[in-house]
């Protein structure tokens, strides 16, 4: 399988799947505002309150039923002010706490969850060496992306942070 063959039914499952996309942005922000930005933990914990907050209601908009997404997430974006205030968690540490959750949360969800526009895609196929097919793995995809961010994130700290300052 060819690196555009494999790209092309990544992005269709990323369609397939709003949910996902949602977190890769929540991710991606959070981590920035965490890891990038010379806030206080308060002034982060806020921010990724109201990040958590957001993506919730975007998910809800994106995905039937709206309520399982807007609980879940709206649950996470108590549970960060409840970390960074009640309990004094560092801001670092909520970051990646919040996004594993996502993540995990995201993964739970799936099969409760659907897309808003009822898209009926067509699960993407990977041809095999013996020429089946077999459906791409939306588990290894969901797993994957948050967890490329963060990577990407963290090894890109030292760089944003000189740039930032």
């Amino acid at each position: 399988m060819s690196i555009s063959e494999y790209l092309t039914s990544l992005v269709a499952s990323i369609r397939r799947e709003p949910a996902l996309l949602l977190d890769t942005v929540e991710t991606g922000l959070v981590l920035l505002v965490a890891l990038g930005v010379a806030l206080t933990d308060d002034q982060t914990a806020a921010i990724t309150a109201v990040i958590v907050a957001a993506i919730a209601l975007l998910k809800g908009w994106a995905t039937r039923p709206f309520e399982v997404s807007l609980i879940v997430d709206g649950a996470r974006a108590v549970l960060v002010l409840v970390a960074a205030f009640g309990f004094g968690i560092s801001a670092e540490t909520i970051a990646v706490a919040v996004t594993f959750l996502g993540t995990f949360t995201t993964l739970i969800m799936r099969g409760q969850i659907s897309p808003a526009n009822g898209s009926t895609t067509p699960t993407p196929t990977v041809a095999t060496d013996a020429g089946h097919a077999r459906p791409v793995p939306a588990l290894l995809v969901a797993a994957a992306v948050p967890l490329f961010l963060l990577t990407a994130f963290l090894l890109l700290q030292p760089l944003l942070a000189v740039l930032l300052t």
